[in-house]
């Protein structure tokens, strides 16, 4: 290949005009290709699609209130900052009765330290949801998933089913099945002190029941 640029710019073994130009050109054309790369690669960055971000992220909902104040709705983003323990029950489930006083219980003693709990109630009628709040003495706040979105966009396939979320809105843990307070509570001091979760995957009590389609 050298020996071709040479018989271009140096023909007969004297320079040209030819070759001067062409000689000229070539580091002019390397750094056109370099600038276009360039280019080409950041125009791969920057097209990326937006609000991709961490597959964890809790998906954002709204939720209307029933165990609070007349119309009271709990949007998750606006909970941003704050540690909260969602967990989604059926007043007909039985490892959800079971565990409810160990939430409940929960609740009242992380609540000073800013942890915010939310109860979602599958298929659950509003009688029947707020007898079980009464029964269970549920104080955090409760409310349907009428649509069944909430328990799309997480992920649920049965119940109940428990997920802890720390203050930058990011699923750290899930508790599939009916909890318990050797299990709860470890995970409860690691979310409040922002450390990472124990590595041991919770075995529940009983497995979740599975959601009916």
């Amino acid at each position: 290949m050298l020996q071709n640029i040479r018989a271009v710019v140096m023909p007969n073994g004297k320079p040209s005009f030819r070759g001067f130009v062409i000689t000229a050109l070539v580091p002019a054309i390397l750094v056109t290709v370099l600038v276009i790369r360039i280019i080409q690669a950041n125009s791969l960055v920057t097209s990326r699609p937006p609000g991709v971000t961490n597959p964890n992220a809790a998906p954002d909902f709204t939720v209307s209130i029933w165990n609070g104040a007349a119309g009271q709705r709990i949007h998750l983003a606006a909970l941003h900052g704050k540690p909260v323990v969602l967990n989604f029950w059926a007043s007909w489930c039985e490892p959800c009765q079971s565990e409810a006083p160990i939430l409940s219980a929960a609740a009242k003693t992380y609540a000073a330290q800013g942890v915010v709990f939310i109860g979602i109630a599958y298929q659950t009628p509003v009688k029947d949801g707020q007898a079980f709040i009464k029964q269970h003495g549920i104080s955090y706040p409760c409310g349907p998933d009428p649509e069944g979105d909430i328990v799309t966009n997480f992920g649920i396939t049965g119940i109940p089913q428990t997920i802890l979320i720390d203050r930058s809105g990011i699923i750290v843990k899930r508790f599939p099945g009916q909890i318990t307070a050797a299990t709860f509570d470890p995970a409860m001091r690691a979310l409040v002190k922002g450390e990472p979760q124990p590595a041991t995957t919770p075995t529940p009590i009983a497995t979740p029941t599975p959601l009916s389609s």
